[in-house]
Parts: structure tokens; sequence; C-alpha cells
């Protein structure tokens, strides 16, 4: 609660009043796409090299775990998987391409966008040490969800920044449970039809999100609407 209360009395201050909402027992969300947008004019990172890092620009490899069940998943990246076009960002935040994501005129705004959005990061994470005494993770990216993945990937004390082009390897390959919001209910309901639709891309003990995708929609559909049904038998 303490941490929840400095966090958002701080975001004012780090030059961001976009909206702030809870996620997680200790995560928080906060949607700056209003600040970058006003800011307008590109700017220069001014980051920690230390504590800052941007997916995909080396190989090292990273991990991915589910609280509740401490499922965990690990990426292996393979450099010669990507190339890094010299022209498409006039920055030092380059960006391979894992798959298809728009042209390159897309890439650099979206490139840009999220170069601001680090240095607003960055800011708040200085001044959250500096009145809190409290070490964050950040993740940088164009949704609440890749978010969450890019500040579960360099911990601790850390700015990642995840590319929306270099996420499905990582969407993919998580835990099934690490989706925000889908509790152990849900989960109950759908594991019927992963078992009889995906079971040949189950991995270890627990189920990624690529199984999900092997599941036609109206069989999940149908799986959830049961919830719907015992909820209303009569």
């Amino acid at each position: 609660l303490e941490f929840r209360k400095a966090i958002c009395s701080l975001l004012p201050i780090a030059g961001t009043s976009n909206p702030v909402s809870k996620a997680g027992m200790d995560e928080m969300f906060a949607d700056i796409s209003g600040s970058v947008l006003a800011a307008r004019q590109p700017t220069t990172l001014g980051y920690d090299s230390k504590h800052f890092f941007v997916y995909g620009s080396d190989v090292s490899d990273v991990t991915l775990s589910e609280d509740q069940s401490g499922a965990t998943s690990k990426i292996c990246l393979d450099g010669r998987r990507y190339s890094v076009p010299t022209d498409c960002v006039r920055s030092s935040m380059n960006f391979g391409v894992f798959e298809d994501w728009g042209d390159i005129h897309a890439k650099q705004s979206c490139v840009s966008r999220l170069q601001s959005a680090a240095n607003f990061a960055t800011n708040i994470k200085r001044i959250i040490r500096e009145k809190t005494g409290f070490s964050v993770c950040l993740g940088v990216s164009v949704s609440p969800m890749l978010s969450k993945i890019a500040a579960g990937l360099k911990k601790p004390d850390s700015i990642t920044v995840l590319y929306p082009w270099r996420s499905s390897v990582l969407v993919e390959k998580m835990p099934l449970r690490s989706i925000p919001d889908l509790g152990a209910k849900t989960f109950k309901l759908l594991e019927s039809c992963l078992q009889e639709y995906a079971q040949s891309a189950k991995f270890g003990s627990f189920w990624t999100c690529r199984d999900l995708l092997h599941v036609p929609h109206h069989a999940i559909a149908s799986s959830l609407s049961k919830s719907e049904s015992s909820s209303n038998p009569g």
C-alpha cells in the first residue's frame, strides 16, 4: 500500500498526469500516451546503460515466470534470426525484426514514441529512488500486457523496452496463467479444450499461450460459456 501511494504521488512530479491503475500486488500501470504525444519532438535517451535494456538487442536468454504456479519458460534468442536495418531510425535504439509488423515508417514512428516513453520511465524511476528509496523494474511497450512482460525480463532495478514486432516469441512461450486477469476459474474452464486440441503442444507441466492458439475460437467460447450457464441455472 505504501509503495502504491508513493508511486501515485510521484507520477505527476515525474512529468505525467496520465491514468495510473493497479495491476498486481506490487505492480502498477501508467498510460503515458498523452505525455508522449505532447512531447512531439524526438528526445535523446539519457539512461544508465547498466539498468536499461532493449529486448532483442543482444542474444541473452530470458525467463518468463508465473507467480502463482511457479511455471517458468526460458526464451533462447538466436542472433541470426533477425537483422538490424541501419537506416530505420535516427537513435541508439535500433531494432531487429523478429516478425512482420507494419512497414519501415510504422516502425520508425513506434521506436520514436517508445524512446520518448523510455525517457519518462527513466525520470520516474530516478524520482522513485530519490523520494522513497524503492528500486523498481519498469517495462515500456505499446500495451499493458507487453509492458508487464517487459518489466519482468531483466530483474532487478531495470527499464526494459519491448517493441511489438519482437513480442510474438515471448507471448507464445509464456505460461498461460501469466496473461493478466486470467484467474484460476477461467483457467479451469479452458483446460478441457486445451487437452482436446493442444495436447501435442503442451510443454512440461504447464500450458503456454501457444497452446491456446491451437484451440479453435468456437471451442474457447463454448468452454467459457459454461461459466455463464452455471451462474444462471434457471
